[in-house]
C-alpha cells in the first residue's frame, strides 16, 4: 500500500508544518544523545529524522515496507525492506536505540513489535515512540465547542474500545488504529519494554500561531511520546 501512497506522503511530509513545529521537537526531547549509537527506524518512509540524526550516530538502518520510499531513505544511511510488525531480517541484539515516528496507529496490533523491539534493540538500549495521542485516534473522537463560552472541549468516543477509522488519501483510504493508553503499555511492559519517559503534548506556541483556533485547544493533547528501556529497570539518564 505505501508503495501507492508514496507520491503523496512526500507532499504530505513537504507541505505540512506540524512535523517541524510539534513533531520533531517532541521526538527530540525522547531521543537524548544520539552520538555513537547504533540505530534503527522503523517506519523510515523518505528517511525524514533519518537525515536529521545525520552523522552523530555510528549507524542508521531504516526499515520499511515500500521500496519506493526506502529508495529515498537509502541516501540517509542503510535500509531494509520488511513488512511490519515483525523485524526478522534485522540481527538479534544489532542496535543501541531504535525509533518509531507516527507510525505504531498505523498497526492493527503492537505485541508482536513490542516483542521484536526488545529482540534487535541491546539489553539496556531505548525505543522511542512519537505517536498520536489515544485520545485523538478514538472511534468518535473530536473537538466540540460549548455553545455558551465558546470553550473548546473534546468528546472521546469510544476511548476505552479497540478499533479504527480511516481518512482519505489520494485515490485510497489510510487506515488509524486506536488501542487504549493502558493496553499500549501493557502489552509493551508484557514483551520486557520498562517505561522511562511519557510525554503528552498539546499544540505548542508555532502550531496555534499558523492556526490561531489551536489556541483554545491549548489543554488537550494531540501527541504522545514514550520512551522505554529494553530489559532492565527504567532510569531517568540520557
Amino acid at each position: 500500500m505505501w508503495d501507492d501512497l508514496a507520491r503523496w506522503w512526500r507532499a504530505e511530509i513537504e507541505n505540512d508544518p506540524a512535523y517541524a513545529d510539534e513533531v520533531d521537537p517532541l521526538f527530540w526531547r525522547l531521543i537524548g544523545d544520539p552520538g555513537g549509537l547504533e540505530i534503527l527506524d522503523i517506519g523510515c518512509g523518505t528517511g525524514r529524522v533519518m537525515a536529521q540524526l545525520g552523522t552523530s550516530a555510528t549507524r542508521i538502518v531504516g526499515f520499511d515496507s515500500s521500496q519506493v520510499l526506502l529508495a529515498d531513505a537509502s541516501g540517509f544511511g542503510e535500509v531494509v525492506h520488511g513488512n511490519l510488525p515483525a523485524l526478522s531480517p534485522l540481527p538479534t541484539n544489532g542496535f543501541d536505540l531504535a525509533y518509531a515516528v507516527l507510525v505504531l496507529e498505523h498497526l492493527p496490533s503492537l505485541g508482536e513489535l513490542f516483542e521484536e523491539v526488545a529482540r534487535v534493540v541491546r539489553t539496556g538500549g531505548r525505543f522511542v515512540a512519537v505517536l498520536n495521542h489515544p485520545m485523538s485516534t478514538a472511534p468518535g473522537s473530536a473537538p466540540v465547542v460549548d455553545p455558551v463560552d465558546a470553550e473548546v472541549l473534546w468528546r472521546v468516543g469510544e476511548y476505552l474500545s479497540t478499533g479504527w477509522h480511516d481518512e482519505p488519501v489520494a485515490d485510497k483510504v489510510l487506515r488509524f488504529f486506536h488501542r487504549p493508553a493502558g493496553v499500549l503499555l501493557t502489552e509493551a511492559a508484557a514483551a520486557g519494554l520498562r517505561l522511562d519517559l511519557l510525554l503528552e503534548q498539546g499544540p505548542p506556541a508555532a502550531s496555534v500561531e499558523r492556526i490561531p483556533l489551536l489556541d483554545l485547544q491549548r489543554h488537550i493533547p494531540r501527541l504522545m511520546g514514550i520512551r522505554w528501556r529494553i530489559g532492565e529497570l527504567h532510569s531517568s539518564d540520557g
